[in-house]
């Protein structure tokens, strides 16, 4: 291995630890089946999004080596005689005592619903240095910080009431996305080392990839956030305050212009005089006002009324 590539795989070494450290995890052990059953759901939707977003990025690649490594990798995923890994996931759940209804149907929090978005961001195409930095960002996201999670995961499943060796999703994960240091491994993880340490070969190489890695961690880590006690606490409060805030806009709504007060219907004349884009704005503040209530987060109110509504609701 070169010397730049070795450099490399220190460095996320101690992304790994600094995952680790995540105070989600430390609380993991203690956690209840109902708290452990929300993780795994929206858990799930990035899994559910893997061959998708891997089939998204390949088609990118110009080295003809990465795009077969991400051909075998899906031959994994999906292969031809035996079930799913989404489907393997389901049968985890239903073990678990979580029913298909539910399992197939969860609705998806704000910050997961941010990270799948985010996920297609980091391996737009085009952009520079396209090939080493989505390589970089599917290792981290796609691999190496799965199989930490897991790590994570597993020893918990026991708890309520699925063994190791009834496991069809979780610990099969684990032990082929686990990260072998020693470069013995045989798992999706190790399956990128090859192609890195060709890659990776000077000083401006290694800053593109230690820069890729730290914003996949990023992300991986900050979905993380909404498990911990801290948002656990904001959602309670959250829930409380979302009846009187939502109460307080349509008291509001009988001062403002119709554009700042989403449930204030327009009168016709009003609808006229407005543009295609405030028409679009009136959307996107409506949507934000009736997600708080679905879902209880009035963080969803904060853009109400004003120009970052739509990029609330759609992104950058």
């Amino acid at each position: 291995m070169s010397e730049f590539a070795r450099r490399y795989m220190a460095f996320e070494r101690t992304l790994i630890d600094r995952f680790a450290d995540h105070p989600f995890f430390l609380h993991l052990p203690s956690a209840s089946r109902k708290e452990f059953a929300a993780f795994l759901l929206q858990l799930g939707y990035l899994s559910a999004e893997f061959v998708k977003w891997y089939e998204r990025t390949n088609q990118g690649f110009a080295s003809e080596s990465a795009r077969e490594l991400i051909r075998n990798i899906l031959r994994d995923e999906i292969p031809a005689d035996a079930p799913t890994h989404q489907e393997n996931r389901l049968e985890d759940l239903q073990q678990l005592g979580i029913p298909a209804a539910i399992a197939l149907n969860p609705p998806a929090s704000f910050t997961t619903r941010r990270t799948v978005r985010r996920m297609y961001e980091l391996v737009r195409y085009p952009q520079e240095h396209y090939d080493l930095a989505a390589l970089v960002t599917l290792r981290i996201a796609g691999e190496v910080l799965v199989g930490e999670t897991y790590r994570h995961v597993c020893p918990q499943l026991a708890r309520f009431g699925l063994a190791q060796e009834q496991s069809q999703f979780y610990w099969p994960h684990f032990l082929h996305d686990e990260l072998h240091e020693d470069g013995e491994g045989e798992g999706h993880s190790n399956a990128f080392d090859t192609l890195l340490n060709r890659f990776i070969t000077s000083e401006e190489e290694l800053r593109i990839a230690m820069e890729a890695a730290e914003t996949a961690f990023e992300m991986r880590y900050h979905f993380l956030d909404q498990f911990t006690a801290r948002a656990r606490v904001v959602r309670r409060v959250v829930k409380a305050l979302t009846v009187a805030a939502a109460t307080l806009l349509i008291v509001i709504g009988t001062a403002l212009p119709a554009r700042f007060c989403p449930e204030r219907k327009p009168t016709p004349r009003v609808i006229a005089t407005l543009t295609d884009y405030e028409r679009f704005e009136r959307e996107c503040d409506l949507w934000l006002v009736q997600r708080a209530r679905e879902t209880g987060d009035v963080s969803y109110l904060a853009t109400v009324g004003t120009p970052q509504a739509p990029i609330t609701v759609w992104g950058q």
